[in-house]
């Protein structure tokens, strides 16, 4: 492809993987980053309904804990994270799945404190994302998620 086409696309991709895809096959990237413009929102989250946090707490702080005793593990030993993971699917590769958590760690660890962490004030800056962009309809009482009990 002549270097002209290749500066004209655009393609929305994990900086974890569909970046280093690009790169392993020689294409030169250029990432534009979210945040450079404002919008900075927590990533694969998780999520559970109100019936479940109610019948079944238990569940929900073991699947909690456990998925995030899992990524301290991935980040401290990012090669057995990798060799796990390619004996989970047939079509995926040592190399790249290596270069994935390489990358995801400064991505999951910005800063000092811990896998998971979040705050009021990040998903109030969500809420306020997605009710300019018309994604959520009605704000939601942030607060109460952490304890408050304030308005939105």
């Amino acid at each position: 492809m002549p270097a002209s086409d290749r500066h004209r696309r655009c393609l929305a991709g994990y900086l974890i993987n569909e970046v280093l895809a690009a790169k392993e096959k020689g294409f030169d990237v250029n990432v534009i980053y979210p945040v450079d413009y404002g919008i900075d929102l927590y990533a694969d989250t998780l999520f559970t309904t109100e019936k479940m946090l109610k019948d079944k707490p238990d569940v929900v702080r073991n699947f909690v804990a456990t998925t995030l005793k899992g990524w301290d593990t991935a980040i401290a030993e990012p090669e057995e994270a990798a060799k796990i993971t390619i004996k989970y699917g047939d079509k995926l590769t040592y190399d790249h799945e290596f270069a994935m958590m390489k990358a995801s760690v400064p991505l999951l660890k910005p800063d000092s404190k811990p896998v998971g962490f979040m705050d009021e004030a990040g998903w109030s800056s969500a809420q306020k994302l997605l009710l300019g962009a018309g994604f959520q309809k009605q704000p939601i009482n942030v607060a109460e998620a952490f304890g408050a009990k304030s308005t939105p």
